[in-house]
């Protein structure tokens, strides 16, 4: 297995953040699957800022995963995996107490395999 070389290195994540402008969450939350209804706005690199926007998303009491891993071989014969980049809100809200692991700064916006 080959290592990269830093000319290879992915670029930059896009700098997004995400402005929680008001939770719409329902009050009662029953059973293993919970909805958390949230408007936000995102404010770009440029400073620019979207216009409110409302994003659902579907909390579990324990988290679960399936991956998807495109890989191929160019012309030289290198493997290349395929990756996304994504800003996730469910992941950016995300408490603290259920991250699986500590998070980095820019926890939300990822480069990802798709899933």
């Amino acid at each position: 297995m080959s290592k990269a070389s830093p000319s290879q290195a992915l670029p930059a994540l896009p700098s997004i953040q995400l402005i929680l402008e008001k939770d719409r969450s329902p009050h009662a939350a029953s059973g293993f699957l919970s909805l958390r209804r949230l408007e936000l706005r995102a404010r770009f690199e440029d400073q620019a800022v979207s216009e409110p926007f409302v994003y659902d998303m579907v909390e579990r009491r324990l988290l679960d995963a399936v991956v998807v891993a495109p890989h191929f071989r160019d012309e030289s014969g290198a493997r290349k995996v395929v990756l996304r980049s994504a800003l996730r809100p469910p992941v950016f809200y995300r408490p603290r107490d259920a991250w699986p692991v500590p998070e980095r700064p820019s926890l939300g916006g990822l480069w990802e395999l798709p899933a």
